[in-house]
Parts: C-alpha cells; structure tokens; sequence
C-alpha cells in the first residue's frame, strides 16, 4: 500500500508538470488564443475520463487482471518519456500544418492537435486512479467495507503530488531552469514512481540508476544547452521566422529568448535587424528610424507642445527618442512587460541606456493597469502601445475601466490615443472590433476620433478650444500641418506636409468611420464582460478559416433567460421522477436510479467546478495578465483545496445517512453562492489593485476562492462514492465511475464555458448561467436521495 501511495503522490506531479507545461507550449503556438485554454483543459479532463472509464472494460470477474498490475510500473514511465515527444511535437506542428508565417492555427487543426498531444498522458492518467485503488491494498474485505475511504485516500494523494507539482514549478523550476530541464525533473519524478510499484526488485534498482543519471544530467546546464537551443530554434522554425538560403545558410539567429510572467518573447536577428515576438505574434521591429517616425510623429502632431507624456508600453529604442524631440518636460515610460527591455538591451545596449538616460526620462517596470490605478500628477499625452485585445490580459487595455483610470491621469486639455487593428472599410467584425473600443472610449471622453485606415487610430479627451481657434483634437489637415511644422522637429523622413495628404485623416472618410463605428451595435467592454476578445476571436475565425464565427453568432442569439428556464424545469422533471420511483420501484430500481443519479451529480459537479475554475483564472487574467507564469500556482492552490476537501468529505461519509446527503447539498449551495459572488469579487479586486496593501489582500482572495473551489470537489468526491456504494457498488467500478463522471464533467464544462459560453456571455453571463445549473444539481440531489435505502 505505502509503495501504490508513493506512486500515485509522484503521478500527481508528474501529471501537473506534464499539464502545465503542454498549456503554456500550446499557448505560445496558437499565439496567446485563450480559447486554447478552454480546449486544452478540456482535452485533458476528457483523456482522464476515457482512461477512467477504459479501465472498466480490463475487469474480469469483477476483477481486474493479473497482468494490469504491469501497468502501474508502465504508465509513469510513459508519462516521462512522452513529453520531450509532445514538447518537440507541439513546436513542430505549425510547420506540419503548413501554416504559414504570419497566420494563425484555424480551429479544427487547433483541437485536432490538442487531442493528439494530450490524450496519450491523459489516458495513462485516468487509467492508473482506478488500478491504483484495485491495487495498493491487499486486504480486499477491508476495502469492500470502505470503499469511500479507500479511493478518498488516493485521490488525496494524488492531489497533494499535484499541489506540491504546482508549487515547485511555479516557485523553483520556472525561474530557474528551461524548458528542457523541467522536462528533465518531469522524467525523474515519474522513473521513481515507477520504481515504487515495479514488481520486480532488479527492476527498481535499474530505474533508480535511470532517475540518477537523469537527474545528473539535468544538473549539469551545459550538458542541455545545445538540446535546449535546438528546441527554443524548432519553435521558431516552426512560426516561418527561421530559414536557410539557397546555399544552406542561416539568414536570421535567435539573439535571445525569454519566459516572462506574461508571455513567451523571443528576439529574432535578421542582417543586424531585430524583431521581438511575444507569444509568436510580432510585437517590435528594430533599428527602424522611418517606421519610429511614421509611427510617433503623426500622432503628436495633435499636440505637439505637450510637457508631460505618459507612454504605455512601445519601443524602448524607437519610440522614446522620437518623443523627446519635443519639448516634453517629463516622459513616463511604463514598460507592460520587463522582458521586453531585457532582451532589448541584451543586443543594444548603447542605444537603450541613451534612450533611458535622459534625465526627462522616468522608467517604470510594472503592469500598465496597476500603475494607471495607483500613478498621481497629469500628462498632457497618454499613448498606449498595448497588444490586440485578443486575450483576456490585452484587452485590460481597451475597457471602460481603464479608460476611467486614464481620464484620472489626463491633463484638462489632454489627450489620450491608442489603436486597433480593424479595416479600412470596416466591414462585419472589424467594425464590432473597433466599434467597441470606440463607444468604450465614448463612454469616458465627451469627444473621439477614429482616423480611417487599416490600423484605426483614437483620439480621445475634453472639448477644447485653443486661443486660435481650434478645436485640440481635430482631423484638419492644414490645422495638424501647421502645428507639426511650428514644432519644429528635426527628421530624417517624416515632414509636416505628411498631413497635406493623409488620406486617413481626410474629413469625410473619417466622418464615415466614426458613424459606422458608432452605430454598430456591440457590448460595452469592460472588465466583467471582455466583448473586445469576442470581436477579436471572430475575426481570428474568419481569418484562419475556422468557421467558427457562425458558432458564436448563433449562440448570440439564444435567450439566455430561456435556458435557464430549460435547465430549471430538467431538475424539477428530475426531481418527478425520483418521486415516482421511491413510489412504484422496487429495491434494485431505486439502486439503479440512484446510481445513476449519483454519476449525473458528479458530473455536474466536475462540470460546475471547472466552469468555475475557468471563470477564475480568466477573471485572474482579466485584472492581473499573469495566468502564462501563475498557472502552475492556481493548479496548486486548486489541490491545495482537493487536499483538505478530501478528507473532509471522508469524514461526512462517517456520519449518519441524512448528514452525508445534507453534506452534499451544502456543497451545491456554497458552489452557487460563489458562482453570484465572481462578478463583484473581480471588479473589487480591480478597483483596488493599485493600493499596495490592500491590492494584494485582495489578490489572495482568488486564490483563496480556487482553493474554496478545489475544496467543495474534493469533498464531493468520497461522499459520491459513499452514497453509490450504498447503492451497491463495488470500489473497482465506484472509483471508475466516479472519477470517469467527475472528469468528464469537467471535461464538458471546460469545453462548452471556455470555448463558446465565455467568450459570448462573459463573466456576468456565464455566472448567472452556472447559478441556474447548480439549482437544477440541487433538485438532482434531491431526487437521489427520495429512493435512498
């Protein structure tokens, strides 16, 4: 027993590592799409229910095989060797799926390789639970008395390898070591679970040498330096910015890549040229002296004598000497992401101390919302060079409650100016793209407006006339030439006669803009309700092929109301018949509808769990942008939760019949109480998160409620088994059921919320929907428990 116990403590964190290390891979290679979350947990979950539920069908006479106990030794060997193979395969596979530099991995080749490198580990997974419970005890009267206990302690186990997985990957493996090397810390954690339960003792001694030598190996970081490139240069490959001419030479290197708290950045040299990527999408280009001053130049034209300008992100090397070319008294640049200027300064370092060496010049390192939220004093200019609000993260950037922060910040007669990538013509989802950025902005300043060309260009502040006359944000095009060429500042290739012929500025192509963007009917923005992501996950569906785009209009146009009626009235149906049962069945009947039943309640449970914790970390995401560094943190705070709700759980089982039926009810109760809490608990951590106090008190609140989480499902767990063990179930088939529901539950709530619910609902949506849900689970409960014995 004490070996199976071992064993299943390492596959929990062999599992861990093997999970979150496969998400953040597959997020860098669908460019930071967090629909890729909701497909990846779900892929996982679904792979671990089908290995749950396979293990069924090795059962003989009730029993499992003799041999299947081989497969306690072969699944964690599995699970190490497998992912250098799913690492290597998930870095090549854009260059198998033919998908071009530049371009974005439709829908279907994105769920068809999440399954693909998923399943196999997830299988091994779900199938070792069920094997391990069969297994790890050779006293079979005592585990038919308790079956309860007996899986409940398994699970919990398995749960604190995962939670300590978690913690290590976050905390010590992540800032310290690559990508190869965790790999490497993976293989040994699982060799040595599978020298725990090998049945053979020459065996365990060989595979307590393999974990040695591994293990020496990856201590040893020049020995992996040349694996660890190679792996770093694939991933590259694969994204068409690393090739070979003609003669087979190298055209461009990889100067330097880096794992932020945000993304992945990679900085790619091509003949002295250098373009830094985050996340696979292209986020600076640099020396580039034409692009810096068609970029920064055209935009200060609107006010060219400002003092004081606040810049959000950009181009350290680029975008800073052009500003100062003004007369800017204080230039506050507050980098998104400190990665950025590390790699910057790694292949120029002259040109980024001069940069930041102007005494003009504040540098600041520190997320952009926190510091909207917690900065004093004004700016006449406040520029925001943020990524597109693809992800949950970016679009902290474009909501109405970051425009309120900035309108805190801005001068009387400022103005702020930000973009969005749309079309010239504005057509279907570009307009809904930047028509919520535009009516987000209006929702703010009394005054916007939107150039029109492909990148649309907002400009918004106050109503203010200047002592000639002039409107301060105005698309007059002898107005602009005539401030630009007063300012004086000297350039190599912009000239204040660029706005004699700006076409995008011209008065009635503008007009039209701003009319299509203000009539189209969109959702405001905010932080609750990331409409910006959906504007930008249906053009990234037309864009890619995907189809998608449909899917989601479609779903658009359900009434939600009526399908909370609908989910209303299957509990109350389910409830009917439960009463009919306990009425006209006989013993068996009422075992079998209590079987079934408690199958369905585990299921919805492990649904309702992960939609919840699906809802957290994008809430995380939403407010912080940290989920590609604290995943592994969340994971572990999650089964921090499975750990104590566990045992707690096996305690209720030890209590009277009512008790444990009156304990799984509360948990239902708790879960719909937290589900109407999640709005208001992430628009106070928002409002909040600049103070320095009690913006981290606030912070580990959600933690705090994904640990609530973990511990709600863990304590669900035993009193499921318990109560279809009453029924007359079996361990081998209670733990196989029961883990097979909980997971595959989960495995539709990750899918169905984080594919398709999320991103068309929000936050606020999704919350009432799951309240809705967890009512209906209740009248499910209570069915159950009228035919108990």
């Amino acid at each position: 027993m004490k070996r199976v116990t071992l064993a299943m403590f390492g596959v929990g964190a062999v599992a861990v590592l093997v999970q979150v290390t496969m998400l953040r891979e597959l997020l860098v290679v669908f460019c930071g799409n967090e629909l890729s979350v909701g497909l990846i947990m779900g892929g996982w979950l679904l792979g671990v229910g089908l290995g749950a539920l396979g293990a069924r069908g090795l059962r003989r006479d009730g029993r499992f095989a003799g041999w299947t106990r081989h497969l306690l030794t072969m699944v964690p060997l599995a699970l190490a060797g497998l992912l250098p193979l799913q690492v290597w395969w998930v870095r090549s596979v854009r260059l198998w799926l033919a998908v071009g530099a530049g371009d974005t991995v439709p829908f279907g080749p994105m769920l068809l390789t999440v399954l693909c490198v998923c399943l196999p580990s997830c299988v091994g997974i779900g199938l070792f639970f069920p094997l391990a419970c069969e297994w790890g005890v050779k006293d079979r009267r005592r585990v038919d008395r308790d079956v309860a206990g007996m899986v409940s302690r398994i699970y919990t186990v398995e749960a604190l390898g995962s939670m300590l997985g978690g913690v290590v990957f976050t905390f010590v493996l992540l800032p310290r070591l690559g990508p190869v090397q965790v790999m490497m810390v993976t293989a040994v954690v699982g060799v040595l679970a599978a020298a725990c339960v090998a049945p053979w003792r020459m065996v365990r001694l060989g595979l307590l040498v393999v974990a040695l030598v591994v293990a020496g190996l990856g201590a040893m970081p020049s020995r992996v330096a040349g694996v660890e490139r190679a792996f770093v240069e694939r991933r590259w490959a694969a994204f068409g910015v690393m090739g070979t001419t003609a003669a087979g030479r190298s055209r461009v290197r990889l100067a330097g890549s880096v794992d932020t708290v945000y993304q992945n950045l990679a900085l790619i040299e091509t003949e002295g040229h250098y373009a830094l990527y985050g996340n696979g999408e292209l986020r600076v280009v640099f020396p580039d002296v034409r692009g810096d001053e068609l970029r920064v130049h055209p935009l200060m034209g609107m006010y060219p004598g400002a003092k004081r300008v606040l810049l959000l992100g950009g181009n350290v090397v680029g975008d800073i000497p052009e500003l100062l070319k003004y007369g800017v008294e204080a230039l506050v640049f507050v980098e998104l992401d400190p990665g950025v200027v590390t790699l910057i300064r790694h292949v120029a370092p002259e040109a980024v101390a001069q940069a930041l060496a102007d005494e003009r010049v504040t540098h600041v390192v520190s997320d952009g919302v926190r510091y909207v939220q917690q900065a004093t004093g004004t700016f006449d200019v406040i520029l925001v060079n943020a990524p597109e609000p693809s992800t949950a993260a970016a679009n902290r950037y474009y909501t109405v409650e970051f425009f309120e922060g900035l309108k805190r910040l801005l001068a009387p007669d400022g103005i702020v100016i930000t973009g969005v990538t749309a079309s010239e013509r504005l057509q279907d989802e570009a307009s809904a793209l930047g028509g919520m950025v535009y009516q987000a902005l209006n929702v703010v300043f009394p005054i916007v407006k939107a150039t029109a060309q492909t990148r649309t260009v907002l400009f918004a502040g106050a109503r203010r006339i200047l002592p000639d006359g002039t409107p301060r944000i105005t698309f007059d095009r002898e107005t602009l030439y005539a401030r630009s060429r007063a300012a004086g500042v000297e350039t190599t290739y912009f000239r204040p006669e660029w706005f004699l012929g700006a076409a995008e500025m011209d008065a009635a192509k503008s007009d039209l803009a701003e009319r299509r963007l203000r009539d189209v009917a969109v959702a405001e923005n905010r932080v609750t309700r990331p409409a910006a992501c959906l504007a930008t996950l249906k053009l990234w569906s037309r864009f890619s092929g995907s189809g998608i785009e449909r899917l989601l209009a479609a779903v658009e146009r359900v009434d939600v109301g009526w399908v909370k009626r609908g989910v209303w009235a299957t509990g109350l149906v389910a409830l009917l018949l439960g009463a009919v049962v306990r009425r006209c069945g006989g013993v068996r009947a009422r075992d079998v509808w209590l079987r079934a039943l408690m199958g369905v309640v585990l299921a919805s449970i492990g649904f309702l769990s992960m939609a919840m914790n699906l809802l957290l970390v994008m809430a995380f995401q939403g407010v912080y942008g940290t989920v590609y560094a604290r995943i592994g943190l969340i994971v572990a705070v999650f089964m921090l939760g499975l750990v104590v709700g566990a045992p707690s759980g096996l305690m209720v089982c030890r209590w009277r019949v009512g008790w444990r039926w009156a304990g799984l009810l509360s948990i239902l109760i708790v879960l719909l109480l937290a589900a109407a809490a999640v709005p208001r608990v992430m628009l106070l951590v928002y409002r909040f998160m600049g103070h320095a106090t009690l913006g981290r008190l606030l912070e580990g609140a959600f933690y705090l409620m994904i640990a609530g989480l973990g511990l709600l499902t863990g304590a669900a767990f035993p009193l499921a088994n318990r109560l279809y063990a009453d029924a007359g179930g079996s361990l081998g088939v209670a733990s196989a059921v029961t883990d097979a529901s909980d997971h595959l539950g989960a495995a539709l709530g990750a899918l169905l919320v984080g594919v398709v619910l999320l991103p068309v609902l929000g936050v606020d949506g999704v919350c009432s929907l799951l309240v809705a849900l967890m009512a209906a689970a209740l009248m499910v409960v209570l069915s159950a428990a009228l035919v108990r014995r």
